[in-house]
């Protein structure tokens, strides 16, 4: 409802209200994280930095902080995915 509400009216008139759905991505994201549907949260993360950057700024404090959590979440998903490569790879043998 948010991203109806905002990307579907003027842009300055809710220029205040771009950081809460940059928000609202990155808590998605969150919860897809939790959920262990990785691929899907890091899409969130990714959104919520790409509408950031398009609609903030790039260099604002908040994009700052989206892109961190974005390779943060990276990190921790490749980390999460090499013992489960190496535990496949050794029953296939």
């Amino acid at each position: 409802m948010l991203q109806e509400e905002i990307l579907g009216s003027d842009k300055p008139k809710n220029a205040e209200r771009m950081p809460v759905l940059a928000i609202a991505y990155h808590n998605m994201g969150v919860e897809l994280e939790y959920l262990k549907r990785y691929e899907e949260s890091i899409n969130a993360y990714k959104k919520a930095v790409k509408f950031g950057e398009e609609n903030i700024g790039p260099e604002s404090n908040l994009v700052e902080n989206l892109k961190n959590v974005l390779s943060n979440a990276k990190e921790t998903i490749e980390k999460l995915r090499k013992p489960r490569q190496r535990k496949e790879a050794t029953e296939k043998i």
